[in-house]
């Protein structure tokens, strides 16, 4: 009898992971690649528009 049960148990759960509701086949998306870094740093002089001072 715990044959039959483990079996049907065993079989109902592989039937439900057959129909997890994904179709097609399994793939990793397609990531763009990281934009490459700026050849020089930005100035650290006066920046434009300026920055609102703090009273």
């Amino acid at each position: 009898m715990r044959f039959i049960v483990a079996r049907t148990f065993i079989f109902c759960a592989a039937l439900s992971l057959l129909g997890c509701g994904v179709r097609g086949p399994l793939t990793l998306p397609n990531v763009p690649p990281p934009p490459n870094p700026p050849e020089k740093a930005e100035p650290m002089e006066k920046q434009w528009p300026p920055a609102k001072e703090q009273k």
